[in-house]
């Protein structure tokens, strides 16, 4: 029987298989190494990093819904210098590709971000996933201004060979969206961050997050990240990584079919450290049942005229 290949390419680099593990659910490696071959995967995407530490928002910062996960972590992490000296080490030593996500507040922590990490980083450090659609910060989503992500993007471009992928919001213009992006030169875009959500505890009669509002994630928001994968594709025929409750390979062949070359597990990891190794047991049985010989050739599949 001819071999199973279950590998994906994206622009230059090549993936094992198409399963990421997300920002923001797999801290930078190291916490779930000792629970698992981090070489199953074909990669994973690090907490997002800011250029100086960040404390994040006031707790509590966690409240599981009946139907996912709302989070208003706020991006805390420990800045770049504390990165560059305790973790780019650790993270090139992985047998598997690493995206770091990144946020800036201004175009000069973007570029100092990208120039430093770029300096640094070891060759499995493949490229930045640029986070311009976190709800749990004051302001703006980023992505929600053509202005303002073609601007970055077009600027990181000229400062870096490595992939460049924005993660967007969903928007009813994210198609647009996705094309500013691709047009300025990003390799690809995931889709979609988490969704804008908030708890009211009854008998306090109060928000129960610190912050009042947060980021929603899990299966709620599958049928919105599909849809979100499925018209842009079928709009732009892009490189998309699709995010959005996927907890196993039915959920991760959804979004293939759809349009998506990669697909990150996020909340899940919460839930079950082995998701990514049972996923993959489930790509393994799909194919073999389907006659599939190379699983990249399902991609857009469900997007095809009838």
């Amino acid at each position: 029987m001819e071999k199973l290949d279950l590998s994906v390419n994206l622009g230059r680099v090549k993936f094992k298989n198409p399963l990421l593990a997300a920002s923001g659910t797999f801290g930078y490696g190291e916490e779930f190494s000792n629970l698992e071959d981090l070489s199953i995967w074909a990669g994973f995407v690090a907490k997002t990093l800011t250029l100086h530490p960040k404390s994040g928002n006031p707790s509590p910062r966690i409240y599981e819904a009946e139907c996912g996960v709302i989070n208003s972590i706020g991006l805390e992490n420990p800045g770049l210098e504390y990165f560059l000296i305790n973790k780019i080490e650790i993270l090139s030593k992985f047998n598997t590709n690493v995206f770091i996500s990144i946020y800036g507040r201004n175009i000069n922590e973007w570029q100092s971000l990208v120039e430093k990490i770029e300096a640094s980083a070891g060759r499995n450090i493949v490229g930045f996933e640029l986070n311009l659609s976190c709800p749990n910060l004051k302001g703006k989503i980023i992505s929600y201004s053509l202005k303002e992500t073609s601007r970055i993007i077009k600027d990181l471009r000229h400062r870096t060979k490595k992939l460049l992928i924005p993660k967007l919001s969903f928007s009813g213009r994210i198609a647009d969206i996705a094309k500013v992006c691709m047009d300025c030169g990003a390799d690809a875009v995931t889709l979609i961050n988490t969704l804008p959500a908030m708890a009211v505890d009854i008998n306090s009669q109060k928000p129960v997050l610190g912050a009042k509002s947060g980021g929603l994630s899990g299966p709620a928001i599958k049928p919105v990240a599909l849809n979100a994968v499925y018209q842009v594709y079928r709009a732009l025929k892009a490189p998309l990584i699709a995010s959005g409750g996927v907890f196993n390979y039915k959920d991760v062949l959804e979004f293939m079919l759809a349009g998506a070359k990669l697909v990150q597990l996020g909340t899940v990891n919460f839930v079950d450290f082995k998701a990514a190794e049972k996923c993959l047991k489930g790509l393994e049985y799909y194919c073999r049942q389907k006659n599939i010989r190379k699983l990249e050739r399902i991609i857009g599949k469900a997007n095809e005229k009838m």
